[in-house]
């Protein structure tokens, strides 16, 4: 919980630190129970079950830090944290309690739309399961906000295609004057033939 260690076990020790585990539950449980709803509410596409290490790390914390607030006195809070069920790894349950309101603001703004349309496409499954590698770890080894984020962004660039982009446009070609005009001999009236001109001329002769 980040307590200071006290360096005597006296009374007063004890209502300190008594005091301190009590508000620091009362401050930390609705974040806690956030993250635990968040989590149930998606579990179907962050791949979670009751005992996957995430969730079960949540719910752990959620009903410890619940028997905490409503510890009565400070030495029944110091008596609930001394037989509490802690794993075997703490520092997992500490990370979840520290984090749990970024973690649950993060989930709700998960592009989840996106995400549930994803599997339908190539490559869609590839994305939910490295989301769920990240929603199963705990958030000590693995957090789950940007993955979170990053497979929300691979789900768009799959479903989202770009159009194809337009043909290139083909320049039209001009036809040169001397592919369309008819060759005049030199000398010729324009539109006759020299040989024509010259006919009845020796005919006569």
């Amino acid at each position: 919980f980040g307590l200071p260690p006290e360096p005597h076990l006296s009374a007063a020790a004890l209502a300190r630190t008594g005091g301190a585990l009590r508000q620091h539950a009362k401050t930390s449980l609705p974040p806690v129970e956030s993250l635990e709803q968040v989590l149930h509410q998606h579990r179907d596409l962050l791949g979670l079950t009751t005992g996957s290490p995430r969730m079960a790390t949540a719910t752990r914390a959620r009903e410890l830090l619940t028997v905490l607030a409503a510890a009565t006195d400070d030495l029944a809070a110091v008596q609930v944290l001394a037989a509490a069920d802690v794993p075997a790894e703490p520092q997992a349950l500490a990370k979840s309690i520290s984090t749990a309101s970024q973690v649950a603001a993060a989930l709700k703004g998960g592009r989840w739309n996106v995400l549930a349309a994803v599997r339908a496409y190539e490559g869609g499954e590839l994305v939910l399961a490295d989301l769920a590698d990240a929603a199963n770890a705990e958030e000590l080894h693995h957090p789950l906000g940007p993955a979170l984020q990053d497979c929300g962004r691979r789900a768009e660039k799959i479903i989202i295609v770009p159009p194809p982009p337009p043909p290139p446009r083909t320049r039209r070609a001009v036809p040169s004057p001397s592919a369309t005009t008819t060759p005049t001999p030199h000398g010729a009236p324009h539109g006759k033939t020299r040989g024509k001109t010259d006919a009845p001329h020796r005919a006569a002769c």
